[in-house]
């Protein structure tokens, strides 16, 4: 079953959880609503600690990590990141596919597009 999220309804850390989970691969991935954060296991992780998941899409340097690990998982990757009327453009490459993305924020286009190429259907 495919399951379509609302991009434009979720939290910024609601964003960042699904990118954690669907990208990066952490798993048990919850939120914690006493410190009003989501958390979760690495996957390099081995001693099953919870971690605090990233900010990927609201800080550029957590979104460069995201196309890493987006580079570990497919055979090829090409981004290529150009300026529109509305924000900011990104195109993840793969062989065969292409992946777009647009937004106001570099990291938010870059986790867009990764999720895409990782399968997961988020409306344009």
């Amino acid at each position: 079953m495919t399951v379509n999220y609302d991009w434009n309804s979720m939290t910024p850390r609601e964003r960042d959880a699904l990118v954690a989970e669907k990208v990066m691969g952490w798993t048990d991935v919850k939120y914690a609503s006493d410190i009003d954060w989501f958390m979760g296991i690495e996957p390099e992780q081995t001693d099953y600690g919870i971690s605090f998941i990233g900010e990927y899409t609201t800080d550029i340097s957590e979104a460069w990590a995201v196309l890493n690990k987006l580079k570990e998982r497919v055979e090829y990757v090409r981004t290529t990141i150009t300026d529109s009327r509305r924000g900011i453009k990104v195109c993840v490459q793969t062989i065969g596919y292409s992946y777009r993305a647009e937004s106001v924020s570099l990291a938010e286009a870059i986790c867009l597009a990764a999720l895409r190429a990782c399968g997961v259907e988020i409306p344009v």
